[in-house]
């Protein structure tokens, strides 16, 4: 028996683990959701979305805390709808998250390395919340705006800084 292959549920995953928070839309834009959370589960990021479960044995409200505890970051597709639900009195699945969302970044003091916004069209990032309008987001319209997100989840810039070279050599005064 191969311990190594029974302990790999225990062990931590390089890969970095990500929710993504939506709204119902209609049946298209679960389809979206789903295709996202799909293609970065192929790039190999950890993507959790509530499709992928039918019955959690804690309950929603309970799952979807342990996912914005647990994820390293939480993608957010903002659309009309889901900006309407998170700010109405009434419960809703956006509403819960978007409170846990905004107390963790309280909490942080607004320091925000894992509320990522997303938006499918640029239309939509008109509906960012106020509160996430400070921090870069991406639009998904490309593939150049799917690499981009990706390669922030996978820490991965596009361009990384060149080393710093000595420090300069003071000359001395100039002599007349």
């Amino acid at each position: 028996m191969d311990l190594k292959k029974l302990d790999t549920a225990t062990q931590p995953s390089a890969s970095p683990r990500a929710l993504i928070s939506y709204s119902h839309d209609s049946k298209g834009h679960s389809k979206q959701v789903l295709d996202l959370a799909n293609q970065l589960r192929a790039d190999g990021i950890d993507c959790r979305i509530d499709q992928y479960i039918s019955n959690p044995s804690e309950g929603w409200p309970l799952w979807m805390d342990k996912q914005v505890e647990e994820s390293d970051f939480v993608l957010i597709v903002f659309t009309e709808r889901y900006t309407e639900r998170s700010q109405q009195g009434r419960k809703s699945g956006v509403r819960f998250e978007s409170v846990l969302m905004l107390q963790e970044l309280y909490e942080a003091g607004m320091i925000n390395d894992k509320f990522i916004p997303i938006v499918f069209e640029q239309k939509n990032s008109q509906h960012i919340h106020k509160w996430l309008k400070p921090y870069s987001y991406y639009v998904l319209e490309s593939t150049a705006g799917y690499e981009s997100l990706r390669r922030r989840l996978m820490d991965d810039p596009a361009v990384e800084m060149p080393a710093l070279g000595p420090p300069p050599t003071k000359k001395g005064p100039i002599q007349p």
